[in-house]
């Protein structure tokens, strides 16, 4: 099995290429521009001597994140599947955080810093046997945008483990888990947990998903509470 996974959510170009169970390649690119990522891909595909139409699956993530690293990366991924009908998986940031922590057997508070003191955050566990999750994913607190001080509540409600981005000024959790790219992970669950007649998106689906102020903004988490009171 082939596998392409791409990130560039952040400043950071990444992607990887697995087959039969072993990384072929893995690379982060600081700085790169999104103009490189084809090249790039083309280069890593032609040492290893694979053709994109003998991939089996590109999985990428879908936001929130960077508007010109997204759109870039779904411009690949629907070149892929219109071009050499290579399926499609798509995940968003919480649920890659969540499948990354899978060996902890606890629920983890994953977030991740959307823009300035505010974060996309939720709280969860990777368990794909459990009757309400979504491929693999069950939500004790499902995702939405807070303040640092939503996330200080979150946490003391549900006293978890935390992963990805946390607040400069406040003390970290020692049990903080650090991940800054996702591409890695997300060829484990491509490998592992995909499948394509059953999990491929379709190229009208391939959206990269935005936090927009101005365009129906996510709930914040302290409103949606005071909504509720």
């Amino acid at each position: 099995m082939n596998i392409l996974s791409l990130d560039a959510s952040n400043q950071t170009l990444s992607f990887c290429l697995r087959s039969q169970g072993q990384i072929l390649s893995l690379q982060h690119h600081p700085q790169a521009h999104i103009e490189h990522l084809p090249g790039l891909l083309q280069s890593c595909l032609d040492t290893q001597g694979i053709e994109a139409r003998n991939l089996d699956v590109v999985a990428i993530l879908s936001g929130p994140g960077s508007y010109t690293g997204l759109r870039g990366t779904m411009l690949v991924a629907r070149s892929l599947l219109s071009l050499s009908g290579v399926p499609v998986m798509l995940r968003r940031s919480p649920e890659i955080m969540l499948y990354a922590c899978r060996e902890i057997a606890s629920p983890v508070l994953v977030a991740q810093s959307v823009r300035q003191q505010q974060y996309y955050f939720a709280v969860g566990q990777y368990s794909p046997s459990h009757p309400s999750q979504t491929e693999g994913i069950h939500y004790l607190l499902a995702p939405q945008i807070g303040s640092h001080e939503d996330l200080l509540q979150a946490l003391q409600s549900f006293a978890c483990p935390v992963a990805g981005d946390w607040p400069e000024n406040i003390k970290p959790n020692p049990r903080i888990i650090s991940m800054r790219s996702f591409a890695e992970e997300l060829a484990n669950w491509a490998e592992n947990d995909f499948n394509p007649t059953k999990a491929a998106v379709p190229l009208d689906n391939l959206i990269p998903f935005y936090i927009r102020p101005a365009v129906n903004p996510p709930v914040l988490a302290s409103d949606a509470k005071a909504a509720q009171n």
